[in-house]
């Protein structure tokens, strides 16, 4: 379905362009002149990433499909193309959610619980693995940003009514 894939590309690419422009007209610090890194250069670089993905998506639905022989089980390469790609649909969705639910549950129970929860989805989801290992990642992610914004950028990050 490519003309899906090249919808996605350019509103990608907009959305990225966008992005990119407003990430650098924010207010340069004087603290930050001499690093010459401000706080638009994070968001811009990832706003510019995303261009550079949406680029390779829009350039590769122009590209031929490779064909392909039929498999050991009988089934065409077109159909396991077709469940691969629902798959993946599906699971973008569910990444979507999860994100969506993450933004929203932060400020309601605090950073480190909402956060286990959504990286616990999230690498349920994209590294399959059992729930034990997704629970013990998504812990050392979660406590890794804490840490990371906490002491060393010395961000506050929002607590829940229990104060975590």
């Amino acid at each position: 379905m490519p003309w899906g894939d090249r919808a996605l590309a350019v509103v990608m690419l907009t959305v990225s362009g966008v992005w990119t422009y407003l990430a650098f007209k924010l207010p340069f610090p004087s603290f930050a002149k001499a690093a010459k890194v401000g706080p638009g250069h994070f968001p811009a670089a990832v706003a510019i990433l995303m261009g550079v993905l949406a680029l390779i998506l829009l350039v590769k639905t122009f590209l031929p499909r490779p064909g392909g022989t039929r498999t050991d089980e009988g089934d065409s390469p077109q159909k396991k193309d077709e469940s691969s790609e629902n798959t993946g649909k599906r699971n973008l969705a569910i990444g979507f959610g999860l994100f969506t639910a993450y933004v929203l549950l932060t400020p309601l129970i605090g950073f480190i619980p909402a956060s286990i929860l959504f990286v616990l989805g999230m690498v349920r989801i994209v590294g399959g693995m059992p729930w034990l290992k997704c629970g013990i990642t998504s812990v050392f992610i979660t406590v890794f940003l804490w840490a990371v914004f906490v002491y060393w950028l010395q961000v506050p990050l929002p607590t829940g009514p229990m104060g975590v």
